[in-house]
């Protein structure tokens, strides 16, 4: 994987592993337009991994076309994250992974909501996006004092 930028393997990784913003993803759809989609993640083994419903837009674009590109950054100055491209692998196992996730972000699989999410009769994917290219940016130092 080609790496670019200040931050180096074990920044990008404590970054990815720490954050609990959602990544972006972008696919190609089969009529050849872009679209973004905000997922939940984990990072593990050097992948980005999250779940979606099997009928999903997304999971539809990418089983036409792994290619994708990807950003996980925080939305307020000072600014900082990491993007990216990679492919995605589509795999089974998404309610499992879609539990994972809902406790990653704090959520609790017991409450009214988790309830709902892991109790759908929907197929869920599991998406593993294994980057080729991945840039940090961090503009903490030059945009120090500039916000409050």
């Amino acid at each position: 994987m080609k790496l670019k930028g200040p931050w180096r393997q074990p920044e990008v990784d404590g970054f990815l592993t720490a954050s609990r913003l959602p990544v972006r993803l972008a696919a190609i759809t089969e009529s050849g337009r872009p679209m973004l989609v905000s997922l939940w993640y984990m990072w593990r083994d050097g992948a980005l991994w999250c779940a979606s419903p099997m009928q999903a837009d997304i999971v539809r674009a990418l089983r036409n076309n792994s290619a994708c590109a990807f950003e996980v950054s925080v939305e307020t100055p000072p600014y900082f994250g990491v993007r990216g491209q990679g492919r995605v692998d589509l795999l089974d196992g998404g309610k499992a992974q879609l539990r994972d996730l809902l406790k990653r972000y704090g959520g609790d699989p017991e409450s009214d909501f988790g309830t709902w999410l892991l109790g759908r009769d929907v197929e869920e994917a599991t998406l593993r996006l294994t980057p080729d290219r991945m840039t940090s940016w961090d503009f903490r130092s030059r945009m120090a004092g500039a916000f409050d």
